[in-house]
């Protein structure tokens, strides 16, 4: 059950690493799909039950990070070190830096988990470019990156 409700999830996030885009447009693109996926109801409903049971059912919580959360922080951490090795971001441990962006989009998703809110696309893209500034201007190189050899 839990592969098929992840699937989508993670194929929508994983491709919208793989634009041509800059690395800002596709940073954008990935939180706001992140986070659009994160608000989403059955999202917020499959948390609360993984949640709920994972004291009963420890098992329940390692499935849904093995099959879901560790397939998108991978994912990011590809990029991030794609764009570490074309010198558009320092390094600082590729993964790490990929934690720091996902847990920043995460972070909202409490709200939603507690019934607090509702889902909000104009607030979701503000947070977008918010969180992309954030992570750009901690890890961006101040040289933009040398051409390629021909």
């Amino acid at each position: 059950m839990i592969e098929d409700l992840t699937a989508a999830f993670r194929e929508e996030l994983e491709g919208s690493l793989l634009g041509s885009s800059g690395i800002e447009a596709t940073l954008w693109n990935f939180c706001s799909s992140f986070m659009r996926k994160m608000e989403h109801p059955d999202t917020a409903a499959l948390r609360r039950l993984i949640i709920g049971e994972s004291a009963r059912f420890p098992e329940l919580g390692q499935i849904f990070y093995d099959r879901a959360v560790i397939h998108v922080e991978h994912a990011m951490t590809a990029y991030v070190a794609s764009q570490i090795a074309a010198g558009r971001l320092h390094d600082e441990d590729p993964k790490k830096m990929a934690q720091f962006l996902l847990g920043l989009c995460a972070a909202r998703h409490n709200q939603r988990l507690w019934g607090v809110v509702a889902e909000q696309d104009a607030e979701v893209e503000a947070d977008s470019q918010r969180f992309v500034g954030y992570f750009l201007r901690l890890f961006r190189t101040s040289e933009p990156p040398a051409p390629l050899a021909e």
